[in-house]
């Protein structure tokens, strides 16, 4: 059950990240824009940390000047992301559920020969469900994963919050324990398959794209 304690810690680092405030109690109003594996850290203890928000600190001092400018990694850019579109963190949603289709299923569902035909797979391309994709996937994460990947975001859950919610609630009613410790077991179990002349024994925390 790591893999879905690690899809909810994502999720969770993007609630903050969507909901921070100023000193007078204002939403910043901060979106990643580049949620991809790299940029998702897993300690050895179970940590999961979403990293590198330069982009969207960039972004709220306005230092990206070119309107309709593409940020972040194409594989996993929302469809008004890769049309150079005005985003809000439903964007960032949409980069989780690519991450996450990738993360159960083992391939992106967007991809494409050139960087030109994933942007365009991205906006039109309709990958069905991830249930086709990995019949593993427990319904839970079947379910949001799929909204996630909605191309209308309006379609989408509003908040990282509810995408918590769905999944947490749905794992209480089937007695599914996720956190630190499951993420922990799951790298664990993960490094146990890397040639052990490729490990890194000294690492305290890999990639998720590693």
């Amino acid at each position: 059950m790591g893999s879905h304690a690690v899809l909810v810690g994502i999720l969770e680092a993007l609630e903050y990240a969507h909901s921070v405030k100023d000193a007078r109690g204002r939403p910043l109003g901060i979106i990643h824009r580049d949620v991809s594996p790299a940029n998702v850290m897993i300690s050895r203890s179970g940590e999961v940390k979403l990293l590198d928000f330069g982009i969207a600190r960039a972004a709220e001092r306005g230092d990206l000047s070119i309107p309709g400018a593409l940020q972040g990694k194409f594989a996993y850019m929302s469809p008004e992301q890769a049309s150079g579109g005005e985003l809000d963190g439903r964007s960032d949603l949409f980069s989780v559920g690519v991450l996450a289709w990738e993360l159960f299923a083992g391939v992106r569902p967007f991809d494409g020969e050139t960087n030109l035909s994933t942007l365009d797979r991205t906006r039109h391309h309709h990958p069905g469900s991830l249930a086709d994709s990995c019949e593993d996937a427990p319904p839970e994460v079947v379910d949001v994963v799929d909204r996630l990947l909605a191309k209308p975001r309006e379609e989408r859950p509003p908040s990282a919050t509810e995408a918590i919610l769905t999944l947490k609630g749905l794992f209480l009613r089937r007695g599914v324990i996720v956190g630190s410790r499951e993420v922990s077991a799951w790298l664990t179990n993960l490094l146990a398959t890397v040639p052990e002349g490729l490990r890194d024994p000294g690492s305290s925390a890999f990639s998720l794209e590693e």
